[in-house]
C-alpha cells in the first residue's frame, strides 16, 4: 500500500518560480520617469517579450548584443537575459549575464529585484547559503504585493530543502497573496504541518487543507490543487486506521483528474482495511484494465487484485491473476527497454504526445524534485531548438528576398541616373545665375527697399517723410 509521503510537496512550489520573475526586472522605478524606448532593436526584443514569445526575445537579444546594438539598455537587456535563461534552467548562464551589469547603473528598486534574481540563480545551483545570504538583502519596500509574496514562497522553499519543515509552515502563514498563490501557501503548510509529531500541530495542518479541498474553483489549477488536498487528507487518514473518513476524501476526486489512479488505488486499500474486499476488487479492477503498463498505480493494481481473491478465498482467480500481473510486468519491462534502445525518450517527454507515455507515468515522474527540474530544462530548450529550426527555415525565403530586392534595387538605380542624364542642366544653372545676381542687388539696398514690394516700399517712403 502506498504510504503518505508529501512527494509532490516540492514540485508544486517549484513550479511557481517557473517565469516568475523577469516582468519584475523591466519595470521602471515607480518614483521615476518612464524611460523612453532608446533604440529600435530594443523596442523589437520588447515586443517580442511582452507577447508573449521568449524565445524570439532571447535570440533578438544574443542577435543584437553580438552586433554592440543594445549598449545604451545594456543593464536592462542583461536582467531580461538572466530572466530569461532563468527560466530555462540555465542557472550558469544567467550568472554571467548577471555579473556584466554595474549595480551603480541599476535603481534601488531594480537593485532590490536583482536581489531576488539572485537568489533564484543559486537556488537552482544548489548553493542555498548563498541563495538565503542575497535572499537577506532584499529591500522588501520595493516589491509589490505579488513580489512580496514570491519572496516569501522562496524562504519557504529554502527552509523545505534542508528539511526544516516547521520554519517553512510558519513562512508559509505569512503569504497574503489572494490569488491561486495562497491556495499553495494552505497546500504546502498543511503537508508540512502533518509531519509533526504534535497532534494538535496536525490538526491544524488538515484545517488548512480541507480549507483546500473546499475552495469553489474557476479554474484548472484550483482543480487539481482540491484533488491534490482530498488526495492528503485521505492517506492521512487512511495511516490514521480512519479507513471511512478516508473514503470520503477519496470519493470527492476527479475520475480525470492528475491523481484519480491514486485515488482509485487508495480507495480499495480503504475498503481492504476494513476486510472488504468484494468493494475493494471493484476499485482496483478498474484500475488494473486500464491500459497504461508503465503507470505504477496501475502495475500495483495487477498485484492488489489477486491479494484480493486470496482473501476472499478463490484461490483459483488468485493464481491466474497472479500469472496475468506477471506477465504483464514482463510486457510493460520489455516495452520500456524497447524505448529507451531506440532513444525514444524525446518522444515519450512531448507535451503534445500520449501514444507512448501516459500523463500518469509522466506525473510520477516529476513527482520527483531533481526530475522535474531537469524536465523543465528539457522542455524549454527543445523551445529554443525548435525556434531556432524555424528561424533557419526562414533563411532562404530571407536570402530569396534580399536578392530580388537587390536586383530592384540595382535596376531602380540605373533608371534613376539615366533620367538625370536626360535633364538640361544649364537652364538650373542659368537660374542659379540670375538669383545670385538679383541677391546681390538687394544686398545693396536699404532693408524696407530689399525687402517690401515696390507698391509697399513707396508707402513706407511716405510714411517715413510724414514722420521728418
Amino acid at each position: 500500500m502506498l504510504n503518505f509521503n508529501g512527494k509532490t510537496l516540492k514540485v508544486f512550489i517549484v513550479s511557481l518560480w517557473i517565469g516568475c520573475l523577469p516582468n519584475h526586472l523591466l519595470a521602471n522605478d515607480s518614483k521615476e520617469e518612464p524611460k523612453i524606448i532608446s533604440s529600435l532593436q530594443w523596442g523589437e526584443v520588447l515586443f517580442s517579450y511582452f507577447r508573449g514569445d521568449k524565445m524570439d526575445a532571447l535570440i533578438r537579444l544574443y542577435a543584437r548584443g553580438s552586433r554592440h546594438q543594445l549598449q545604451l539598455d545594456q543593464p536592462q537587456a542583461d536582467l531580461l537575459a538572466a530572466g530569461i535563461l532563468l527560466d530555462l534552467g540555465l542557472a550558469s548562464l544567467a550568472q554571467k549575464k548577471l555579473d556584466n551589469i554595474d549595480q551603480n547603473q541599476l535603481s534601488t528598486r531594480l537593485k532590490s529585484r536583482l536581489a531576488l534574481v539572485l537568489a533564484r540563480v543559486y537556488f537552482q545551483s544548489q548553493d542555498f547559503d548563498l541563495s538565503q545570504h542575497w535572499l537577506k538583502t532584499v529591500n522588501e519596500e520595493f516589491l509589490s504585493a505579488p513580489e512580496l509574496s514570491n519572496k516569501k514562497m522562496m524562504q519557504a522553499q529554502l527552509h523545505f530543502s534542508i528539511g526544516e519543515y516547521e520554519l517553512a509552515a510558519e513562512q508559509l502563514k505569512k503569504v497574503e497573496d489572494k490569488t491561486n498563490l495562497q491556495y499553495y501557501a494552505f497546500y504546502n503548510n498543511g503537508l508540512s504541518l502533518l509531519k509533526s509529531a504534535d497532534d494538535s500541530v496536525r490538526a491544524e495542518g488538515r484545517l488548512l487543507l480541507q480549507k483546500v479541498s473546499t475552495i469553489e474553483p474557476t479554474d484548472q489549477e484550483q482543480y487539481a490543487l482540491i484533488d491534490q488536498a482530498n488526495l492528503a487528507l485521505g492517506l492521512d487518514a487512511l495511516n490514521s486506521g480512519q479507513s471511512i473518513q478516508a473514503r470520503q476524501y477519496f470519493i470527492a476526486i476527479r475520475l480525470d483528474g492528475l491523481v484519480s489512479n491514486d485515488a482509485l488505488l487508495m480507495m480499495g486499500w480503504a475498503f481492504a482495511n476494513t476486510d472488504n474486499f468484494e468493494e475493494a476488487l471493484t476499485y482496483w479492477n478498474a484500475l488494473a484494465t486500464k491500459k497504461d503498463r508503465l503507470e505504477p498505480t496501475i502495475q500495483e493494481a495487477w498485484l492488489a487484485v489477486p491479494y484480493a481473491y486470496q482473501q476472499l478465498g478463490n484461490l483459483t482467480l488468485a493464481a491466474q491473476g497472479y500469472e496475468k500481473a506477471i506477465q504483464s510486468q514482463i510486457e510493460a519491462k520489455a516495452r520500456l527497454e524497447l524505448l529507451l534502445k531506440e532513444d525514444s525518450w524525446r518522444i515519450i517527454l512531448s507535451e503534445s504526445n500520449t501514444e507512448y507515455f501516459s500523463p500518469g507515468i509522466r506525473r510520477q515522474l516529476i513527482a520527483n524534485p531533481k526530475f522535474y527540474h531537469l524536465f523543465k530544462q528539457w522542455q524549454q530548450l527543445q523551445l529554443v531548438q525548435d525556434k531556432l529550426r524555424e528561424s533557419l527555415s526562414l533563411l532562404p525565403i530571407l536570402s530569396i528576398v534580399l536578392n530580388e530586392n537587390e536586383v530592384k534595387f540595382q535596376q531602380k538605380s540605373a533608371l534613376i541616373q539615366n533620367q538625370l542624364l536626360l535633364i538640361n542642366q544649364q537652364q538650373y544653372i542659368d537660374g542659379y545665375q540670375i538669383l545670385q545676381q538679383q541677391f546681390q542687388l538687394q544686398t545693396q539696398k536699404a532693408t524696407a527697399e530689399a525687402t517690401l514690394a515696390e507698391e509697399d516700399y513707396n508707402y513706407w517712403t511716405k510714411l517715413e517723410s510724414l514722420k521728418s
